[in-house]
């Protein structure tokens, strides 16, 4: 019989996770959602996913994260409202996605995902898609540029996340002397608002507003996820992730001398180009150059998980130390499989391969390991063929401290 805390992880990380392929493709009917949080609920108390549902506690207070007396069990309507959304912004960003595509020139047209509805005849997905349009615009942030294809009116939520009729449905087309199709371009001339006088009072409160909180410029409109207030997500590029802020340039800093790294390169792009053209091969420098270059993205990005998810801040010399083992255990069963070839694969039976400088790749992956971190790299070595190490290292150590990388 599982205990309580072996039904939570169960629930997490199979039950949850065998609806993820529909749950991240449509929005799901809220009879299937309900019977699946149903499941999960007879599972959690029963231990059982057939019978009757003894709850000892209401589904809302399970699914609540453990700070507020719940079990951190995801929502799974929410999470899937969530999933879909990444639809939703493919179509909004245009990007260069089949699907998206397909989609602005059958369903959109010459319209936006923001003025379109769906009717009768239209498919589920696309049912779904439209039925979380209030939901995006409260977690969207819009930045008013040239506003050339943005309607005065109803077809985009400018005016903080609605639309100018929605802020102000008392105000009329008719007296605020504006067509129905016009722009927001075309109320802008030059530098200032050119609203007609308006005629009522709600009117007059809609023009007002706008003057004191929007202005155009010659920049695109763009629209971008909101930022929650206190929380540990900020505005972020790969740029930034990888490259330029100040924990990952320490990273760097300590970690390019072993690859060779120019210290002019100032971003992540002509990082990446240049590290293509010198790892590119299968030598053991191009080898070592990219256990680095992988070893230390992967630390990178788990550092910033940790940090937005678990709000724990990084440490430099921590990550340092992770990233050393895990490019001295790959090198270790590199230089392994190296010995094994030389000795077996050329007929060398014998420690000699050593003596006899048979070992061409293996002083690279020596001298790398040795610059890292010369004493875990010698105490594994040798654990692992210590005769061989031992009769070989003398002829070996001069020249692996000779060698570029």
């Amino acid at each position: 019989m599982l205990s309580y805390d072996g039904r939570v992880q169960l629930i997490q990380y199979v039950l949850l996770s065998m609806h993820v392929f529909w749950a991240s493709t449509l929005i799901l009917p809220k009879s299937v959602t309900k019977e699946i949080q149903n499941i999960c609920s007879r599972f959690l108390w029963s231990g059982n996913v057939e019978g009757k549902n003894k709850a000892l506690v209401a589904w809302k207070e399970v699914i609540k994260l453990k700070k507020e007396g719940g079990l951190n069990i995801k929502d799974i309507e929410v999470w899937n409202r969530a999933a879909v959304s990444k639809h939703v912004w493919q179509i909004i960003e245009n990007t260069n996605n089949l699907w998206a595509k397909w989609i602005s020139t059958n369903k959109i047209k010459n319209g936006n995902y923001w003025s379109n509805k769906s009717d009768n005849n239209s498919s589920w997905v696309w049912k779904g898609l439209m039925s979380i349009k209030k939901e995006i615009m409260k977690i969207v942030e819009f930045k008013i540029g040239n506003a050339n294809n943005i309607n005065f009116w109803k077809d985009h939520p400018w005016i903080h996340g609605c639309f100018l009729l929605e802020k102000y449905p008392r105000v009329m087309m008719k007296e605020a002397a504006v067509l129905k199709n016009s722009k927001v371009a075309d109320l802008w001339r030059h530098n200032r608002w050119n609203l007609p006088d308006p005629i009522g009072m709600p009117t007059l409160e809609a023009c007002e507003y706008i003057k004191e909180n929007f202005t155009l410029n010659n920049d695109n409109d763009t629209i971008s996820w909101k930022v929650v207030k206190g929380s540990n997500f900020n505005p972020e590029d790969i740029n930034h992730i990888f490259y330029g802020c100040s924990f990952t340039k320490m990273i760097w800093n300590k970690l390019l001398l072993i690859c060779g790294c120019p210290r002019n390169i100032s971003s992540w792009r002509r990082f990446i180009s240049w590290f293509c053209k010198i790892a590119i091969g299968k030598n053991a420098n191009a080898a070592i150059r990219r256990n680095i270059m992988t070893a230390t993205i992967y630390q990178i990005w788990r550092s910033r998980n940790m940090k937005v998810f678990k709000n724990e801040t990084p440490v430099v010399e921590e990550n340092i130390r992770r990233f050393k083992f895990i490019i001295l255990s790959k090198m270790n069963r590199d230089c392994l499989h190296l010995v094994s070839l030389c000795c077996y694969g050329f007929g060398f039976n014998s420690p000699e391969a050593f003596v006899t400088g048979k070992l061409q790749p293996f002083p690279s992956l020596l001298a790398c390991g040795l610059s890292i971190w010369p004493e875990a790299f010698v105490t594994g070595f040798c654990s692992r063929i210590p005769e061989a190490f031992v009769t070989g290292f003398s002829s070996l150590l001069s020249s692996c401290f000779l060698i570029p990388l």
